[in-house]
């Protein structure tokens, strides 16, 4: 594995830490490194845990990117969406340690997961395309839709609105908020509990709840970025 997605497994738990030493944007390395995690926590058959950096998870997508041409940009939000799709429908629990803020992308993959975890401070959660001038990428949409309160979403998709840790578990983007001297044992004591489930059962329910939005994403995908 590349230090973009350590991976660590033990204790039945497939621990990836996303570092880039900088604000974790979702580039090509970054996306391909954290694909790699999850093949090898496929093998092991853990339940996935994914953490930030201190003060970030992710800042969305690595921007340079989109300035080298529209083909160029359009690939890595095609890579970017398959990711959260393969997060969304993953056969085992996927635990998210969200250790700071997380935009644009960051908070597409907070939706993708199963459980997520903030951390309380002076964060900021959401999607903020609309207001850097891109419109929400449409497989993003439905993620938004399943996910969201109904109540925010507008707020949430059209208007570019970000919100602190704890307005985000009203939103709907984080199920719980704990203090950073908690985050890491919360999340790992979640992900343990959740490791108890029956793996048939935990799959073929998650299958009945999502399998509509996943079915949308992927004809998403292959519509938008074919």
């Amino acid at each position: 594995m590349t230090d973009l997605a350590r991976y660590e497994f033990s204790d039945g738990i497939s621990a990836i830490t996303l570092d880039d030493g900088k604000v974790n944007c979702f580039s090509p390395a970054m996306v391909a490194s954290f694909n790699r995690a999850l093949d090898q926590a496929d093998k092991d058959g853990g339940v996935v845990l994914v953490s930030g950096r201190p003060g970030i998870f992710s800042a969305g997508f690595d921007l340079r990117e989109f300035e080298k041409g529209e083909a160029v940009g359009q690939a890595l939000v095609r890579d970017g969406a398959l990711l959260a799709e393969r997060l969304f429908a993953h056969p085992r629990p996927v635990v998210i340690a969200c250790t700071g803020h997380a935009i644009a992308m960051g908070c597409f993959i907070l939706l993708a997961a199963t459980v997520r975890i903030g951390v309380d401070g002076e964060f900021k959660i959401g999607a903020n395309e609309v207001a850097i001038g891109m419109a929400v990428p449409r497989f993003a949409t439905e993620l938004c839709r399943h996910r969201l309160a109904t109540a925010y979403q507008t707020r949430a998709i059209t208007t570019a609105e970000l919100f602190s840790p704890a307005v985000a578990v009203d939103v709907g983007f984080l199920d719980r908020v704990v203090t950073a001297e908690a985050l890491a044992d919360e999340a790992r004591k979640t992900a343990v509990g959740l490791a108890e489930l029956s793996d048939a059962d935990y799959t073929e329910t998650l299958t009945r709840l999502r399998k509509p939005t996943r079915e949308l994403i992927r004809d998403r995908i292959a519509t938008d970025y074919t």
